[in-house]
C-alpha cells in the first residue's frame, strides 16, 4: 500500500472515531435534555429551578436535590450529568 492509501485509510478510521464520539455526545445530551423537561413537566417550579441552573445561581447536585421529582427521577438525572462530565472531559 502507498502512503498516500494508508493516510487515506488512517484519516477514515479517525473520522469513524470522531463520529462515534459526536453521536455518542448527542445521545447522551438528548437523555439529559429528556429528564429535564420531563422534571420540568412534574411542576412549574422546577421550570423555574432550572432557569435558576442555567443561569447559573445553582449547580447541578443543588438543582437535582431541590426538583420536585420521584427519588427514581433525580437519580436517573444525576446519572445523565454524571455521563454528560464523563463524555466531556474524555473527548
Amino acid at each position: 500500500m502507498s502512503n498516500k492509501t494508508t493516510d487515506t485509510l488512517n484519516y477514515l478510521k479517525q473520522q469513524n472515531v470522531s463520529f462515534a464520539h459526536q453521536l455518542l455526545d448527542i445521545q447522551t445530551q438528548k437523555e439529559l435534555n429528556d429528564l429535564i423537561l420531563s422534571a420540568c413537566n412534574v411542576n412549574e417550579s422546577n421550570v423555574q429551578l432550572y432557569i435558576k441552573f442555567r443561569e447559573g445561581f445553582l449547580t447541578e447536585r443543588e438543582f437535582i436535590e431541590a426538583l420536585d421529582i420521584t427519588e427514581q427521577h433525580r437519580y436517573q438525572l444525576a446519572l445523565a450529568f454524571l455521563d454528560s462530565f464523563s463524555l466531556a472531559n474524555n473527548l
